[in-house]
C-alpha cells in the first residue's frame, strides 16, 4: 500500500502573503489591502491575482496593479517563511490575539509584526 502524500507540507500560511504584499508593494495601502483581502477571501488571493481582477475593485490605479503584478515572485512567500522560520522570527498579524492593543489605538497600525522572542506583557 502505497503512502499518502502530505499535501500541507509545502502549504504557506497566509500570513507570509500578506508579508510578502507589504515588502513588494507597500503602495496597496494598508486600509486597501484589508479591504482586498475581505473580498479575495486570502492574502494569498490578492499576492496571485491577476491585473484585471485588482483592477475590478475599483480600488488601485493602473501604476499599482502594474507594479505589484511586475514586483511580485510565485516562490517569494515560501523563501520568506523559511528565512523567517531559519531566524526564529515570528510574523504577528493584527487579526490574531496576541498583536499588541498599545499598536491597535494608532491610526494606522502595522498590518504585520515580525517578532523575535517574546511580546512584553501589556
Amino acid at each position: 500500500m502505497q503512502a499518502i502524500p502530505d499535501l500541507t507540507a509545502n502549504v504557506v500560511p497566509d500570513v507570509y502573503y500578506l508579508a510578502a504584499i507589504l515588502a513588494i508593494n507597500g503602495g496597496l495601502g494598508r486600509a486597501k489591502l484589508t479591504q482586498a483581502v475581505g473580498l479575495f477571501g486570502s492574502a494569498r488571493a490578492v499576492y496571485e491575482a491577476q491585473e484585471d481582477a485588482l483592477a475590478s475593485l475599483g480600488m488601485y490605479t493602473n501604476k499599482q496593479i502594474s507594479k505589484h503584478c511586475l514586483s511580485r515572485q510565485a516562490s517569494y512567500p515560501a523563501q520568506l517563511q523559511r528565512q523567517c522560520e531559519n531566524l526564529g522570527i515570528r510574523l504577528l498579524t493584527i487579526y490574531e490575539e496576541d498583536y499588541p492593543r498599545c499598536l491597535r489605538q494608532i491610526s494606522d497600525p502595522p498590518l504585520v509584526l515580525y517578532v523575535i522572542g517574546q511580546l512584553p506583557q501589556e
